[in-house]
């Protein structure tokens, strides 16, 4: 069973996603399913939602560090 949990979060792609799509971009990439879940930009190019477990520093907290899901632009 994987259970991912979205408390801890970074972006840095500059986009504003859905947490769902979030987790199924992860699980999707982590189990190299063959297919990918990706967002039309304002052109209606698609652009892939990259999802990866990191240690993110969590805003507010004074520091605290958590694992947590980290989303960035597709290369």
């Amino acid at each position: 069973m994987l259970i991912i949990h979205l408390g801890a979060s970074s972006d840095t792609s500059d986009e504003n996603y859905d947490s769902r799509a979030i987790g199924m971009a992860y699980i999707l990439g982590k189990y190299n399913a063959g297919i990918s879940i990706a967002k039309a930009d304002a052109n209606g190019n698609l652009k892939k939602i990259n999802a990866d477990l990191a240690q993110i520093t969590v805003p507010y907290s004074g520091g605290s560090v958590k694992e947590g899901v980290k989303v960035s632009k597709c290369p």
